[in-house]
Parts: C-alpha cells; sequence; structure tokens
C-alpha cells in the first residue's frame, strides 16, 4: 500500500467539522491560525484504500467527552483543547473507531 499525505483545513466548533477520508491512517501534525480561526491537519493516508473514513475534528466541548485528542491549540478565542471523533464506513454503516484509553 502507498501512503501519501494530505493537508486539510477546518474550522472547529463545538459542534465540530466533519471531513470524510478515504484510507485515513491518522492525523501527522496540526497547525492552527488564529486570526482566521482554522485549523490545518496534515494527515497520512492510503492511496489504495476504498474504505472511508469520517473525522468529526471540535474545539473541546462534552461532545467530545474520551475521543482522540488533537492536544492544545491557539485558536481566536485563547487556548483550546481539540479532539476528533473517528468513524469508518464497513458493511453499510458507520462504526466508531474507539480512542485509546487514557
Amino acid at each position: 500500500m502507498y501512503e501519501s499525505y494530505m493537508v486539510v483545513e477546518v474550522q472547529p466548533t463545538l459542534n465540530g467539522d466533519t471531513i470524510h477520508i478515504p484510507g485515513f491512517k491518522r492525523i501527522q501534525a496540526v497547525e492552527c491560525d488564529e486570526r482566521s480561526n482554522t485549523a490545518r491537519l496534515i494527515i497520512r493516508y492510503e492511496m489504495d484504500s476504498v474504505e472511508v473514513h469520517r473525522l468529526r475534528i471540535g474545539a473541546g466541548g462534552e461532545q467530545f467527552n474520551g475521543y482522540w485528542e488533537l492536544g492544545v491549540q491557539k485558536m481566536r478565542d485563547g487556548r483550546q483543547i481539540m479532539y476528533y471523533e473517528h468513524h469508518v464506513f464497513r458493511n453499510g454503516a458507520w462504526i466508531a473507531v474507539d480512542a485509546p484509553a487514557a
């Protein structure tokens, strides 16, 4: 399997911003632009994969309690802990990918 990188920009809110990525492997790095309140994600993915992944990236809140953590990022409203929720589409349904135990 050939792996590559892509850059995706999102504006994380408390409810989250959802993106769909085929062949998602992991988030390599996170950069934030506090002027535009935008998070730039460098994502590693498999080019040959047909498996579709759904990520919902958000800036904290109880909606993301226990999900994957992207760490503390400096945004327009100050420092915020950012999270993402990860689902994969298999057998006609979205299946949650559990976050690592803390």
